[in-house]
């Protein structure tokens, strides 16, 4: 991308070298100074100053900023080298010292060729709009001179786009929107064309489009769009007080940053879209017993769990923005900000830490950390699952300061503890033996392999032997054991060595977290259940899911879902359980009437000894009991039953009333669709009801007139049989408008062609305004369409005529893959701020005339055939209304 802002000259030469000193790429100026030059060569084989590997290290590793100096390369006379490096790339420039003028030219040219990796590299770590736009901004003007600097984003409409960041002599102007149109404004020539522009006077040139000046007057105007993978995400302006105010070299850099712009950008808009969507995420990880953290790449925190927050002592909202390195201790800020640039090359791993927390006090933690990537593998930010070990950490403390004293200790801690030396086990505490289900005496002796699941027996006797051999292992991590039945138990555990009856071991403190395991991968499982039931049709969908979630997720065997009917509750939907019968509300004897009663959840861990529990099923032991209810709407329960004393969890049981208000929030949604359906069926029964009310007596009305006419001729009756024709034609409008609504046209489409169609239309109108002039130059085309289409003409020109036109010519050609039928009059024309508002029901230009529904329903069946429809100025008067259909 940079080979045109290299320089080029026969006494110049560029290399580019790696990290390792090692050839990549050279010149052909480069092979006039070391002719036998080679790619992979070690680029120090071609030099006989040996000082000169040290400052290349010291360049590549950062502690210099760049290298200029006088070398001598084999085979060639003393010579000049210039280098510096960026994005792991060393570039050198070598010079004959006899070129000190071009030399120094070459110089400022790769000055700014480092200029443009700074800024590439400075922008792409931005994640805000806001903050990228300045960014831009800022290092463009490092490198560019100019007046005038904006950045303008397509909107979702792709109709319009915004001009959503600009600067002028340093000062920042507000935000405008345009239509989309090339010919409207040279950025909109830009982003339809998708080509840049580049403008040396804009009073002597001749433009494509009209130019909007906001602020000064401007003379230079250079545009590129921004394109990501062909899709058009705006344009970048920049512009000078004076004309020729950018040169070729200009021209050539900006269009190369801009593929680079266009990348970051849409990186930037992904990031914000997925920060939009992470409260459903929040809600999630916020039931967890673990502290959750989510922190951006600026460093900031951008999610915080209650658990963590309480950790800390603080409140969310206090920590959200923070640095998560602010609450660490010096030595613990130290560590993770090492572990940082691990995360940065897609690294996760454990390690433990130690905050302070709001009170003073020191809160030991392990932090269990991976790199967060979105759907294209691209570093987002760093997920932390952070449990609190402060117990656990004073424990080891006291263990490591007085080993011996405290060697009965362990075999009370809640925590399990392994000594292993030798690779066998030489001590395990009984909560070990508890949580694998081994006697000790059967551990003791054994290799420690045995016990560890084997998919992670290798990793393990890997990580052990280093730790023996003093090497940089992970302090802690998770690890899945075997039990004695050969289930596995996920762990998470921290090894460190010790002095164990004077030869060197290993102890290993083991936390169970198997719950938690079992119970993230429940949730997981929920949450794509919770998807469907929010998107479910009917009650019976709502409660098929939901028992299919309990049944194959939590593993239940008995499940009742009852409603409350009037005075009763009434099962709905069961499984494992045959028809259970209804119970009246105040019944007194069951677990179920009392829940509904309360609208409160009730566990009968042992229903033997519960006096509400109604004795239905004889292989019940507990029973627990949830209201389906929102904002205090009570739907019904959702009763689980287990042949198991105490049967139910505490984890289950809170995702039993997950599931439980999901179908509440379902349930609500449904009953609000179906008031919106029955609204909707009222408002179209009472228009039909009206219309076919109100026409009998306006035909009344009409054949009583024209007998009057008959007889006695009146100025009036004309006048008056107007007016009743305008009345039927508005009452077939409000009806025409609200099936268009309601999608409720009893056509089908049919081959049609629009040349025939248009002409039947003008014959039509030609017989009500006979003074009307209309001119047709419509080609025949042939389209699958409703025969109502032929309304969209019949308003359109009766409109014209209507607000005063004399003449109207309609006239067709071919646009891209549309039909366009342009039909323009000369009659007053529409303001510009009457064009958006007059397509909406009942707007009108003038109070007089009209219903304010023929363009309303013009709009609605263009849309029913997938076209458009839109207004441009006549000239020299009038209006344009250029309809385009789809081809095909």
């Amino acid at each position: 991308m940079y080979k045109d802002l290299i320089p080029n000259s026969a006494n110049i030469g560029i290399i580019a070298i790696d990290e390792n000193l090692n050839i990549l790429k050279y010149d052909d100026g480069a092979k006039e100074f070391i002719p036998n030059i080679s790619i992979g060569d070690n680029f120090l084989n071609y030099v006989e100053d040996d000082s000169l590997k040290k400052e290349l290290e010291d360049l590549i590793s950062g502690k210099v900023d760049d290298l200029n100096k006088l070398t001598n390369l084999k085979n060639s006379k003393s010579t000049a080298i210039y280098a510096f490096s960026a994005n792991g790339i060393t570039f050198i420039q070598i010079m004959g010292t006899q070129k000190q003028e071009e030399g120094a030219l070459a110089l400022k040219q790769y000055n700014t060729l480092q200029l443009i990796y700074d800024f590439v590299l400075n922008t792409a770590k931005l994640q805000s709009l806001e903050d990228f736009f300045m960014a831009t901004y800022q290092n463009l003007k490092k490198i560019l001179n100019f007046n005038s600097f904006a950045i303008s984003l397509v909107n979702k409409d792709k109709k319009s786009f915004t001009v959503v960041f600009s600067y002028e002599e340093g000062k920042k102007l507000p935000q405008r929107a345009y239509t989309l149109n090339p010919k409207g404004s040279l950025t909109g020539w830009v982003i339809y064309n998708k080509k840049m522009l580049y403008i040396k006077d804009v009073r002597k040139e001749k433009l494509p489009s009209k130019t909007h000046q906001v602020g000064h007057t401007i003379s230079s105007w250079l545009g590129i769009p921004l394109i990501h993978k062909n899709e058009v995400l705006g344009a970048l302006v920049i512009c000078g007080f004076e004309p020729e105010a950018f040169k070729e070299d200009d021209v050539k850099l900006l269009r190369t940053l801009a593929t680079y712009i266009s990348l970051i950008l849409k990186n930037v808009i992904l990031y914000e879209k997925i920060r939009e969507n992470k409260d459903m995420l929040e809600n999630l990880v916020n039931t967890t017993l673990v502290g959750i953290v989510i922190e951006g790449m600026d460093g900031k925190l951008s999610f915080v769990n209650d658990a963590f927050a309480k950790m800390l002592g603080y409140s969310s909202g206090e920590l959200i923005g923070k640095r998560i390195v602010s609450f660490a201790t010096p030595k613990s800020r130290e560590i993770m900000i090492k572990k940082g640039e691990l995360r940065e090359k897609g690294i996760s791993d454990s390690y433990e830490a130690q905050f302070v927390k709001s009170n003073g006090e020191i809160l030991d933690v392990l932090i269990n950390a991976s790199p967060l990537k979105d759907e294209n593998g691209k570093l987002i930010g760093i997920v932390g699952v952070i449990s609190d070990i402060t117990e656990r950490k004073n424990i080891e403390r006291k263990l490591k300061e007085e080993w011996e004293k405290y060697k009965t200790m362990l075999e009370n801690l809640l925590v399990g503890v392994v000594i292993v030396q030798d690779a066998k086990v030489i001590f395990a505490n009984n909560v070990i033996a508890e949580l694998l289900k081994y006697k000790r005496e059967e551990a003791i002796g054994e290799n420690f392999l045995k016990f560890v699941h084997p998919d992670m027996r290798d990793y393990l006797w890997e990580t052990y032997q280093r730790r023996l051999k003093g090497l940089p292992v992970p302090s802690s991590y998770i690890v899945k054991f075997m039990d004695s039945q050969g289930n596995g138990v996920w762990t998470i555990i921290r090894s460190s060595i010790v002095d164990w009856e004077g030869k060197r071991a290993v102890m290993v403190s083991i936390q169970d977290i198997t719950r938690i395991k079992n119970m993230e991968e429940k949730l997981l499982a929920l949450v794509k259940i919770f998807e469907k039931i929010k998107l479910a049709h009917t009650k019976e969908e709502i409660y098929d899911l939901a028992i299919n979630a309990l049944t194959s997720i939590l593993n239940l065997k008995i499940i009742v879902i009852a409603e409350i009917l009037g005075d009763k509750i009434t099962a709905k939907k069961w499984k494992g359980i045959k028809h259970p019968k209804s119970l009246a509300l105040s019944s007194e004897n069951s677990i179920v009437t009392w829940v509904a009663r309360n609208n409160k959840s009730y566990y009968a861990p042992d229903v033997s000894k519960e006096p509400l529990y109604l004795k239905v099923n004889p292989e019940t032991r507990s029973e627990y009991a949830t209201p389906i209810s929102s904002n205090h709407k009570l739907f019904g329960v959702l009763n689980v039953e287990s042949d198991e004393l105490d049967g139910i969890s505490d984890d289950d049981r809170m995702l039993i009333d997950l599931v439980a208000s999901h179908m509440a929030v379902a349930l609500v949604s449904l009953e609000y669709h179906k008031e919106l359906e029955e609204a909707k069926n009222l408002q179209e029964l009472m228009l039909h009801i009206v219309s076919h009310d109100l026409k009998n007596p306006l035909a009344v009305l009409h054949g009583y007139l024209e007998l009057m006419n008959e007889g006695r001729p009146n100025e009036y009756i004309p006048t008056m049989m107007n007016a009743l024709q305008e009345a039927e034609d508005i009452i077939e409008k409000a009806r025409l408008f609200s099936k268009l609504g309601n999608k409720n046209i009893d056509m089908k489409k049919e081959e049609i062609d629009l040349k025939e169609l248009i002409e039947s239309t003008i014959k039509l109108i030609q017989q009500k305004y006979p003074q009307g002039n209309i001119i047709e130059n419509v080609s025949s085309f042939h389209i699958q369409a409703l025969p109502i289409l032929k309304e969209v003409f019949v308003n359109i020109l009766d409109n014209a005529f209507k607000y005063g036109a004399s003449k109207v010519i309609v006239e067709s050609n071919i646009f891209e893959k549309n039909v366009e039928i342009r039909i323009a009059d000369d009659g007053p024309g529409i303001p510009e701020d009457k064009r958006d508002i007059i397509f909406k029901p009942f707007e009108r230009l003038a109070s007089d005339k009209g219903s304010g529904l023929g363009l309303a329903i013009v709009k609605r069946i263009m849309e029913l055939h997938n076209g458009e429809v839109r207004i441009e100025n006549n000239v020299p008067k009038g209006t344009v209304f250029v309809l385009r259909f789809p081809i095909n």
